[in-house]
């Protein structure tokens, strides 16, 4: 998972949503639609977020990233390394990602949340 030093978070063009150019990412190659990323915040907080959309310009890429939840650094710096179930506590990794889910959860309009109940039932 790449870790990437975002800079000021610039809002997209939905909720949740950033725009990150390539050309701050310090990245040597470009990311992935669907891709799920890490950004640091001028504040020094993490993110989980995922790469909900590619522009490409003239002379740079940029990315709509959905911003899921914080993580603290430590747990951070576990995901860009690659978790290792003999090094991380991969639990606690996975009980963060559900706490993210149910943020979420509540940010969905009523008829989503209807129709994952449903899904959840089959």
């Amino acid at each position: 998972m790449e870790m990437i030093d975002a800079g000021a978070l610039v809002p997209g063009p939905a909720e949740r949503t950033v725009l990150v150019a390539h050309s701050r990412t310090g990245l040597r190659r470009g990311l992935d639609l669907g891709e799920a990323v890490l950004l640091r915040a001028p504040d020094g907080e993490y993110h989980v977020a995922r790469v909900v959309d590619l522009t490409f310009e003239l002379d740079d890429t940029v990315y709509t990233c959905e911003l899921g939840g914080r993580i603290p650094e430590e747990l951070a710096r576990e995901r860009a390394a690659g978790l290792d179930p003999d090094r991380d506590d991969l639990e606690l990794h996975e009980i963060v990602d559900l706490l993210h889910e149910l943020r979420d959860e509540g940010h969905r309009p009523p008829d989503a949340q209807a129709f994952t109940r449903q899904l959840a039932m089959r």
